[in-house]
């Protein structure tokens, strides 16, 4: 289990991690406010086979940016507004976000490599999606509208 500190996470055993636990509450003051340079951000739900294989990955990958690029990890499942607020569903996912604005790692490779280079500039040439706190909230999405089938 993974406690948050203000300095990233407590990993079991391991002591006092990189990577930073983003919330609801937190994200607009960390990632969007002020200068705080670029941030790497994973979504997961723990139990999911993928997210739990990539936890050490995601822990080397925010070792090796030390001081380029801050490395987070969102728990989608007790902060669900993010999947509206970054335009997702399906999780693992991965964004950079510079200057407000969310790139999407779409390389099907999850090897800690090729996060960093998407991180130091691989992120280029991938789409944007703008994070101003306007246009974008935590917001749950409406439900979906009730379908019947009829009998």
């Amino acid at each position: 289990a993974a406690l948050a500190l203000p300095g990233g996470v407590w990993a079991a055993g391991v002591g006092v991690s990189d990577v930073v636990q983003l919330t609801e509450a937190n994200h607009d003051g960390l990632v969007l406010g002020g200068d705080h340079g670029p941030w790497l951000i994973n979504f997961c739900k723990p139990k999911h086979a993928l997210c739990e294989h990539m936890a050490d990955t995601w822990e080397k990958v925010a070792h090796d940016l030390v001081g380029q690029v801050h490395v987070a990890y969102v728990d989608v499942t007790k902060e669900p507004g993010f999947r509206r607020r970054y335009d997702f569903m399906a999780v693992p996912m991965q964004y950079l976000v510079v200057d407000g604005q969310a790139r999407r790692y779409r390389d099907k490779h999850h090897r800690a490599k090729d996060f960093v280079a998407f991180a130091l500039g691989g992120y280029l040439s991938a789409r944007t999606i703008p994070l101003d706190i306007a246009s974008r909230s935590f917001d749950p999405p409406p439900p979906a509208p009730e379908v019947y089938d009829e009998l």
